[in-house]
């Protein structure tokens, strides 16, 4: 059996796994396109900080959310690096949720 994933995770899915935050996470995520920028290999926290314009302290407690449900991941070096559900939060996967958070109001900073 692979173990490949054949499909993005739906919201439920993201609501369970990052909670209240999560949909928060998922939209700067995906506005700043970490997974996009990691798609090359793993970067400090430093180089992403440069890349996106947004501060590190920032950039740090964004990606260690969302590493500690497998979306990102945290090396052993301190650079962060893509997972197997990053990959759907990049913007040219087949299966790219990288306009659903952005779209659904849901997924919305501005939805109440």
């Amino acid at each position: 059996m692979s173990s490949a994933i054949k499909s993005s995770p739906s919201p439920r899915q993201l609501d369970t796994l990052l909670g209240a935050r999560g949909p928060q996470a998922l939209y700067a995520a995906t506005k700043f396109g970490f997974a996009d920028l990691l798609a090359s290999g793993p970067k400090t926290l430093i180089e992403l900080s440069q890349l996106t314009n947004v501060p590190a302290p920032s950039v740090l407690r964004l990606l260690r959310t969302l590493a500690s449900v497998g979306i990102f991941i945290e090396l052993d070096d301190g650079r962060f690096a893509n997972t197997r559900l990053s990959h759907f939060l990049r913007a040219e996967s087949s299966n790219s949720m990288n306009e659903r958070p952005l779209t659904s109001k849901k997924y919305s900073s501005t939805s109440k």
